[in-house]
């Protein structure tokens, strides 16, 4: 038996000689410990980034029984999701049952942005001319109040794929900003918008 620790992850190993064996177990917990309820995606990627297979996790793990010799790394998470973890110098050691375990810091992520329609995510912060971020900024759309900024300025705003959304920010003492937020597919933006004083 044996474990070693390496930031928040957690391998064990057993060797059971002769017995058939399942090379490598993922197993994803939350903050707190527990195993995460999410329906994450898991893939596992060779030397040269190629992925040799891919999965969901089904209550909080996925297993990769087979697969060749040398380097590999464990994605947990997708290019979407916040802060996805990548495990790298996974190597499958023959008679033995890798268990990684690696937390997974999905549910403290404000504005995540991977999963269900909404699959774009824009990062919008929100400036004055000078600089000046306009904490509690307003994003106005079909004439209602939509959302505001943080006291930075900053706001995420989701937008399903292959739509636009329109957005008017305002803040007093400055003139409104119209703003058109173009989603193809799956993608990431960040955008500074600039308020001029009336």
């Amino acid at each position: 038996m044996c474990r070693f620790l390496a930031f928040a992850v957690l391998v064990s190993c057993g060797f059971a000689p002769g017995a058939d064996f399942c090379a490598l177990t993922v197993t994803v917990v939350d903050p707190g410990g527990g195993r995460t309820t999410l329906p994450l995606p898991v893939a596992l990627l060779d030397s040269s980034g190629s992925v040799v297979q891919r999965t969901i996790l089904e209550r909080g793990q996925a297993s990769f029984c087979d697969f060749g010799l040398g380097d590999h790394s464990v994605v947990v998470g997708s290019d979407l999701s916040c802060s996805p973890v990548i495990v790298q110098h996974v190597r499958l050691v023959f008679g033995h049952h890798q268990n990684l375990y690696v937390v997974d810091n999905e549910l403290e992520c404000p504005g995540n942005w991977d999963g269900g329609s909404l699959n774009c995510g824009f990062y919008l912060r929100i400036r004055s001319e000078t600089g000046e971020k306009l904490g509690r900024a307003e994003l106005w759309t079909g004439g209602k109040l939509s959302m505001r900024a943080d006291t930075y300025g900053r706001v995420i705003v989701p937008v399903m794929n292959s739509t636009t959304k329109g957005y008017e920010i305002r803040m007093p003492g400055y003139r409104p900003e119209h703003v058109d937020l173009v989603c193809g597919k799956n993608q990431q933006f960040e955008r500074e918008v600039i308020l001029h004083r009336k």
